[in-house]
């Protein structure tokens, strides 16, 4: 499988697993004990205990009749009883096995990364000081994340293996015959950009950085909000296309993805949410004519060694040319092979919700970087792997040429 399939199929294969939540067993689960510090996720349970320890349950996106993980947090020094049906974890961890790039970007944000010891998917680790430690040969490289290397996990022995699962893929029987413990990341699955990014605050407890992660978690909730304010507060609703045809299929986000909740917080509309409930609508060239042809902007995630233009998306299709957006030359593009769009924006959605918010709402470009500059705190203005909106400028799309 090439490389450019491989950047296509994160947004395809997120928009069809969003579309599988809840459609199945309808019995609900238990509910966890103690107070959920969790605020805005709703797949995630986490309560503190009187002992020190934490328990964090993870609820399943695909069957609401049992949980997908219990865990109890354990603190280094700190002794506890094991319990039926939940895995014991001591924290912090020191040498984990993290197969995605989002979550390895968040924790050499929060100043962790020297506890990860192994990765997968080497070509989407953009973090320097982790390129840096493959090229040394101190951080190992466990292969394929759909198929990692069994002999290199065992040589690392890693205290976690942080990995994110899918629908009748959750069977991890040969990485629990190695004695590790596997971390459920079904953060990618939470309905709601806010709510996905929450989950940095589990994150920064399994890697001693409670306090950064619930600082960073602040400033990126209130800078959200803000953002979504001002959206709101325009009188104006400009509608929005995403992306284009592939394989002759254009799939686009109903009522039930994240991009719709974006592009609402935004001030925009979807003009094909209408079409559908789910999370991914599988549409012809033909529907979204007739559904979308009078969107007011278009933006295009793509994946190519060469910007893309007008000329080639005329080239490629008729129906192209036959969108308000086009005509008006308001079409934008992000190039995902250069651009960090699905690194930053899982943890810092604000970022690209600024973004498009001052894209939809042009008269409003210095309210929205007023919104986004307190988000700024003490730790992060000394590290070089925070992400910062540029003044004036835009972060990830581009008008194409």
């Amino acid at each position: 499988m090439t490389k450019k399939l491989l950047s296509f199929l994160p947004i395809v294969l997120l928009l069809l697993c969003l579309g599988c939540g809840g459609q199945g067993r309808q019995r609900q689960s238990k509910a966890p004990e103690g107070e959920n510090l969790m605020t805005r996720a709703k797949l995630l349970h986490l309560s503190e205990r009187g002992d020190g320890t934490f328990d964090v349950e993870i609820a399943s996106p695909w069957d609401s009749t049992r949980p997908l993980q219990r865990l109890r947090l354990v603190p280094e020094g700190v002794n506890v009883e094991p319990v039926e049906g939940v895995t014991t974890l001591q924290i912090p961890l020191r040498r984990s096995l993290v197969y995605s790039g989002v979550h390895t970007a968040l924790i050499t944000e929060l100043g962790a990364d020297s506890a990860i010891g192994g990765i997968c998917d080497r070509a989407y680790i953009t973090q320097p000081t982790l390129q840096q430690r493959l090229a040394e040969g101190t951080l190992t490289d466990c292969g394929n994340s759909s198929a990692p290397t069994t002999e290199r996990i065992m040589a690392l022995s890693p205290d976690a293996i942080l990995l994110s699962p899918y629908e009748n893929a959750t069977d991890h029987s040969t990485l629990a015959r190695l004695g590790t413990v596997v971390v459920e990341c079904a953060d990618y699955m939470e309905p709601t950009p806010l709510g996905r990014a929450e989950w940095m605050r589990f994150y920064g407890l399994l890697y001693g950085r409670r306090a950064e992660a619930d600082s960073l978690w602040e400033a990126t909730r209130e800078a959200y909000d803000r953002l979504s304010t001002i959206a709101r507060g325009s009188s104006e609703r400009p509608r929005v296309l995403l992306d284009r045809l592939y394989q002759g299929v254009w799939y686009l986000p109903g009522r039930a993805s994240l991009w719709d909740v974006y592009l609402t917080d935004a001030g925009a509309e979807n003009p094909v949410a209408r079409l559908g409930d789910a999370a991914v609508l599988n549409l012809s060239a033909e529907q979204v004519i007739a559904n979308a042809a009078d969107a007011d902007f278009w933006l295009i995630r793509y994946y190519q060694n060469t910007p893309l233009t007008r000329e080639q998306l005329a080239a490629e299709h008729p129906a192209y040319s036959r969108i308000k957006a086009f005509g008006d030359g308001k079409v934008y593009g992000v190039n995902t092979s250069v651009t960090p769009i699905y690194e930053e924006t899982p943890f810092h959605p604000q970022l690209l919700l600024a973004e498009l918010v001052g894209l939809f709402h042009p008269s409003q470009v210095s309210r929205v970087s007023h919104a986004v500059a307190p988000r700024e705190t003490m730790e992060q203005r000394d590290s070089t792997d925070a992400p910062t909106l540029p003044d004036n400028q835009s972060r990830y799309f581009s008008i194409l040429k």
